[in-house]
């Protein structure tokens, strides 16, 4: 026995007479499937093995059917349904109704893809806000150089900031990243980034921690006898861009925790 269906849209639908659905035997004679009778001739003292036999073999044949039938919207089908039984194959073609059947299935289908996607991209968009904040929050160098908690550096930096591939990268205002000064040809480093963006914002004085010194910093030797001039790292970061540049590329200097 095989379920009888009509195809809509590539869609196959089961079809129903009398609130039975229809099967076909091997010779195309078609069979309603009727559930209470047959329940009936279960319970009955006469034929009840036969019936069993027969139930679990229906029952196989509609589980095998079923399968085609994951993930079909059973009240956009029943629309479906619904409209071509109330209209043979010439009314709907000189109604134009095909072509409405089609749209309203498209809407239905669409607006499906459409609660998806959104309820998708706000997840991604939450998760991303999490990890920015986790890394100003976590971040040394707000802790030790900014005067200013990490939510307040946030809302004036964090633009500079964006979760991608799995990080936060660093970037300018024009999308591009920001580079390592320390480390050319790399992305900076989230505290070496906020280092870069601070000494470049014009109201740096306001939340930069006082240094307590002068100068750049770099005016001591390597301890370990190297004859290098050393400069913390700190204090590196407190350099405009210019500067750090300077420092970075120069061999004569170290820069030291």
């Amino acid at each position: 026995m095989q379920l009888k269906t009509t195809e809509v849209e590539g869609v196959k639908y089961a079809d129903i007479k009398d609130g039975k659905p229809i099967y076909l035997d091997d010779k195309g004679g078609e069979h309603s499937f009727d559930a209470p009778a047959m329940r009936v001739t279960i319970d009955g003292p006469n034929g009840l093995a036969a019936s069993l036999k027969a139930a679990r073999t229906e029952a196989a044949t509609a589980s095998e059917t079923a399968k085609a039938f994951e993930g079909i919207d059973p009240e956009a089908a029943r629309s479906a349904l619904e409209m071509v039984s109330n209209l043979d194959a010439k009314k709907l073609v000189d109604a134009g109704e095909i072509a409405k059947v089609k749209e309203e299935a498209r809407k239905v289908f669409q607006k499906q893809l459409d609660e998806a996607t959104d309820k998708n991209e706000a997840l991604e968009t939450r998760y991303a806000d999490e990890k920015i904040g986790n890394v100003f929050g976590g971040s040394k160098f707000i802790k030790e150089n900014l005067t200013i908690p990490p939510d307040m550096a946030r809302g004036t930096f964090g633009a500079f900031f964006k979760y991608t591939d799995g990080r936060v990268v660093p970037q300018n205002t024009d999308g591009t990243p920001i580079y390592s000064l320390t480390s050319p040809g790399e992305v900076a480093t989230f505290d070496e980034a906020m280092a870069i963006i601070v000494s470049g914002y014009a109201n740096r004085d306001l939340i930069l921690k006082g240094s307590g010194s002068k100068g750049s910093g770099a005016d001591e030797l390597d301890p370990d006898g190297s004859g290098k001039r050393v400069i913390k790292r700190d204090a590196f970061f407190r350099l405009s861009p210019k500067d750090q540049s300077k420092y970075a590329t120069d061999p004569d200097v170290k820069i030291i925790d």
